[in-house]
């Protein structure tokens, strides 16, 4: 079970959410920070790009190495929109610091990002670019929606 919620978490977070039992996932209003970045220029960028090059060695590389620094600081991911990525500080485990973890999660992106365009650049010849935003405050999180259909 672990391992499902490594997907969403960083490891602490996953063990939080097994230790909590069925109460996790209530709505609750708590700060939080959230990080939301995404691709410049994309829908051109899908316009021109061979689908399996999107997937494969854009999107799947970009969303693994924004994951794996946003797990560095704790952050959850909440959601991948196309080719966006919203990270949240603060649920399933608040921590005084979340919001400077977020600024800080937002600069390794970028410098991780940096990387990533090089490599882009050199094997497909191709200039993307990603922009970050953070907004920090009060919000409800925890499972919305219907038996059929949660989002959270």
């Amino acid at each position: 079970m672990c391992s499902i919620f490594r997907r969403y978490v960083s490891l602490p977070g996953a063990e939080h959410l097994l230790s909590a039992g069925q109460e996790w996932g209530e709505p609750i209003e708590c700060d939080v920070a959230v990080l939301c970045a995404d691709l410049r220029g994309f829908t051109i960028l899908t316009e021109r790009t061979e689908p399996d090059i999107l997937i494969q060695r854009i999107l799947n590389r970009y969303f693994t190495t924004m994951t794996d620094v946003l797990h560095q600081h704790f952050g959850t991911i909440d959601k991948f929109l196309g080719d966006g990525i919203i990270g949240v500080f603060g649920t399933p485990i608040a921590r005084p610091d979340d919001p400077q973890r977020s600024v800080l999660a937002a600069v390794d992106m970028q410098i991780a990002f940096a990387a990533l365009g090089e490599e882009w650049h050199d094997e497909l010849g191709l200039d993307i670019g990603m922009g970050i935003g953070i907004s920090c405050g009060c919000a409800v999180v925890g499972n919305i929606g219907s038996g059929q259909r949660l989002i959270h």
